[in-house]
């Protein structure tokens, strides 16, 4: 009953949502979010050796 109330609680919210700003440019963000996890990688395999 729970997932019920909370799919008919975003259905209701979903009438109020608006098409999100900047939506073309949201690849660079995917890009440099994807850099920033290699080098975290690097940094954790440099301090494991």
């Amino acid at each position: 009953m729970a997932l019920r109330w909370t799919a008919a609680g975003f259905l209701e919210a979903q009438k109020s949502f608006r098409k999100t700003q900047g939506i073309k440019e949201l690849w660079i963000l995917k890009a440099a979010l994807g850099r920033l996890d290699k080098q975290a990688h690097v940094d954790e395999v440099k301090r494991a050796a």
